[in-house]
């Protein structure tokens, strides 16, 4: 298995434990970055804590990879926040250049 599917493989593990959540992955110099955008899940959840060990582990022993799993909010919940704050000041998006 090449890097590539080793990654895919677990962003589908990771998305076969909760259904709709977002993962990314960053590469740094140092580490492979693997993201998840619901930090309850990230925290909490004991499944999600030994799959990531488990990644972890095969990245790792195969590749001499290290991943960092992280909580990071996507793009979409940053946008769906933004867009809320703007609607209680009753504003809109093309008003954004103009708040302070």
């Amino acid at each position: 298995m090449s890097e590539n599917e080793l990654l895919v493989s677990a962003f589908k593990r990771v998305e076969e434990l909760k259904p709709g959540i977002k993962t990314y992955a960053y590469d740094t110099d140092n580490w492979l970055e693997f993201a998840v955008d619901d930090y309850d899940f990230y925290r909490d959840d004991e499944s999600f804590k030994a799959l990531a060990k488990e990644i972890r582990d095969e990245f790792f022993q195969n590749f001499g990879i290290k991943v960092v799993f992280v909580y990071r909010a996507s793009t979409d919940n940053v946008v769906e926040s933004l867009k809320k704050k703007l609607k209680e000041k009753n504003r809109d998006l093309k008003d954004l250049n103009t708040l302070k």
